[in-house]
């Protein structure tokens, strides 16, 4: 398991009573969560919160609150390496008695790899029992703890798992901690808990999970040949796809696409029946004019599961360098095969980690034999032979013609003299 390790920052002299929790280096694709402690004399919003990489403000999906006399903060990084500064603007706090409106920059880092797994939200304000989600970019077992309960789950690429936690072991008001870890990607998320009168709540209860352990032999499971979409566009109308693949014996009916992103249209956003062993491409149209980065996801429904490709948008001018990013399923895990340099796909070829990857059979190509060759080499030869005849006559024919004219004007120039 990845080493945390939280840094404990005391700002001075901008707030010495100020304090902030973060681990300062994170993975892609990861969780950001922070704790800001301090004497602020006017709450921290939403509004007051900015994200910059370099001198360049940036789009990241966020939120803050407020439990007892801390701020937590969540965000969810994007899936390349970046260096980030978080700005808190204009905030009001007390230092040393005296009182201040400045900027707080807090400074961190997303290095790849990507992460196990993200996780939303951030925090919980739980009055009830609560859900979180859990996205998994990689193939991981996922333990969490909270009080005295406990679970795992087998998480596939691309799957979104939704649990939901019981509070009816809390007798009074407190702040707990949610542990969620994988082999390389743990969080602690701050729970507040606010116990109701009446404590009739079960223990973790499995909402949501297209791979769970007590699944039927007749569930059947979708797969995408890319786990998360990242793509630079330029300003206007920006084509994408991605595939699905249904790898069951089975048809998968009553398939829904979605996004978050108003700006996306997704062709086909239904489909009736996915057959056997078969793929689809799905389209994405992105028409958005102002330069601008984006993120989101677009969200696969059917059959009560759900999964979920986390999308980053990057909108740029036209003269600005594209980039395409995306993180792709490996061919084994779509069910393909990767054709060697003597063999074609006589199947559907889609993109997938390793590069073509073959949905169907790889097929040797058959070379013509040494007499099919040989006549194939003759016909040409003819055809060029007879090209370069007729070209040879019509050149031949036109020379002659322009040299009779010449003839023809010289003698009319001897024998007709001009006065």
């Amino acid at each position: 398991m990845k080493k945390e390790i939280f840094i404990l920052l005391i700002l001075i002299p901008l707030v010495q009573s100020l304090e902030i929790e973060s681990k300062g280096n994170y993975s892609a694709s990861e969780t950001l969560i922070i704790s800001v402690k301090g004497n602020f004399l006017e709450p921290i919003s939403k509004e007051n919160i900015s994200f910059y990489e370099g001198r360049t403000e940036i789009s990241l999906l966020y939120d803050i609150t407020k439990i007892d006399s801390t701020y937590f903060l969540y965000a969810q990084l994007k899936p390349t390496a970046k260096n980030y500064t978080l700005r808190i603007e204009q905030a009001h706090f007390l230092e040393n008695g005296i009182e201040k409106i400045e900027n707080i920059e807090i400074n961190f880092s997303a290095e790849l790899p990507v992460a196990d797994f993200s996780v939303s939200p951030g925090f919980v304000i739980a009055r009830d029992s609560f859900s979180l989600n859990i996205n998994a970019f990689k193939t991981i077992s996922v333990t969490a703890l909270f009080g005295v309960q406990s679970a795992q789950y087998q998480l596939s690429p691309g799957q979104l798992k939704k649990v939901t936690f019981s509070i009816s072991e809390f007798e009074n008001e407190t702040l707990e901690f949610l542990l969620i870890s994988s082999a390389s990607t743990s969080y602690k998320i701050p729970v507040k808990v606010f116990p109701p009168i009446i404590k009739n709540q079960t223990n973790i209860t499995e909402i949501q999970d297209s791979n769970a352990t007590n699944k039927t032999s007749n569930e059947t499971k979708l797969i995408f040949n890319v786990i998360l979409i990242n793509k630079s566009l330029k300003t206007g109308e920006s084509k994408l796809s991605f595939n699905i693949i249904n790898p069951a014996n089975k048809t998968i009916e009553n398939i829904s696409i979605s996004s978050n992103l108003d700006f996306v249209s997704i062709s086909p956003s239904y489909i009736e029946k996915l057959e056997p062993l078969s793929t689809k491409t799905i389209l994405i149209d992105i028409s958005q004019s102002e330069p601008e980065e984006y993120q989101g996801s677009i969200s696969i429904s059917y059959e009560n599961q759900e999964s979920i490709i986390p999308v980053f948008f990057s909108v740029a001018q036209e003269e600005m360098p594209l980039k395409n990013e995306n993180v792709y399923q490996s061919c084994s895990f779509i069910g393909g095969t990767l054709c060697s340099s003597g063999q074609k796909c006589s199947g559907t070829p889609l993109e997938s980690l390793e590069g073509n990857c073959c949905i169907g059979k790889c097929e040797e190509i058959e070379e013509e034999s040494g007499l099919g060759r040989t006549i194939t080499i003759i016909s040409i030869t003819v055809l060029l032979l007879i090209i370069g005849f007729f070209s040879y006559k019509k050149l031949r024919a036109k020379y002659n013609v322009d040299e009779l004219k010449k003839s023809t004007s010289k003698f009319e120039e001897k024998f007709n003299p001009k006065f």
